[in-house]
């Protein structure tokens, strides 16, 4: 929203930092190579570069790992390539766009058209929680900034739970041996039915198939770097 001088209460902007303290607001430079003027409430991403101040550049996809937002101020509209700018991060309160309803306390993704914000999804990254509730898309809301961290939805959910297992797997791998014998898993199978009947067998595979989704909970968790991995 432009700044009109006759107006007797300023209203929140598009890209303006809130709260008495933002501590990690960073200074940092355009990327050479950027093609269109960064704006305020734009989401991006730290380039590897050598010297100098941080260089950022556009976030592309919504699963891209975002370093921060750019923060509105009065002299610049727009910053391009080689500008000079303030960076909102990890922590910071930033009024962003809504691009829907939005629950207050809700995780929220950054949305690459029109540079807005809408409730995360699985398996894109999170750019912070709604400080502010939005009934309708195009409403300025306070958004508490989740940076650097490369969380996405995906860290948690069903959709992570789906790697191969490490477990031997009874019904299908070399069982433990036994009295100094090797059989193979057929001879498993065949043993189990013939002993006691299909009901022993489907609690075996039942069994074969928790394994798998525990492996599948380990390594999500060694994924989200909340378990070692040895």
């Amino acid at each position: 929203m432009p700044v009109n001088v006759n107006q007797f209460t300023i209203s929140p902007v598009k890209g303006q930092a809130d709260l008495s303290i933002n501590p990690n607001t960073l200074g940092a430079q355009v990327y050479a190579d950027e093609a269109e003027p960064l704006v305020p409430g734009q989401a991006v991403k730290l380039v590897d570069s050598a010297g100098g101040v941080p260089k950022v550049t556009a976030i592309e996809e919504d699963t891209d790992d975002v370093f921060g937002v750019v923060l509105y101020n009065v002299k610049n509209a727009s910053f391009p390539a080689l500008q000079a700018l303030e960076v909102g991060a990890q922590g910071n309160v930033v009024y962003m766009e809504a691009d829907e309803a939005i629950a207050r306390g809700a995780k929220v993704m950054y949305v690459v058209d029109g540079h807005k914000v809408a409730t995360a999804e699985i398996g894109k990254t999170v750019l912070g929680f709604a400080y502010d509730k939005a009934t309708a898309a195009g409403q300025l809301i306070r958004v508490y900034l989740l940076t650097f961290s490369g969380v996405s939805d995906s860290d948690f959910t069903a959709a992570a739970l789906v790697a191969d297992s490490d477990f031997v797997n009874v019904a299908a791998g070399t069982p433990a041996t036994a009295g100094g014998s090797s059989p193979t898993a057929a001879q498993v199978d065949t043993g189990i039915t013939n002993a006691t009947g299909a009901l022993v067998t489907s609690t075996n595979l039942a069994l074969t198939e928790i394994q798998t989704k525990l492996n599948a909970v380990i390594d999500a968790l060694k994924d989200a770097g909340l378990m070692a991995s040895a």
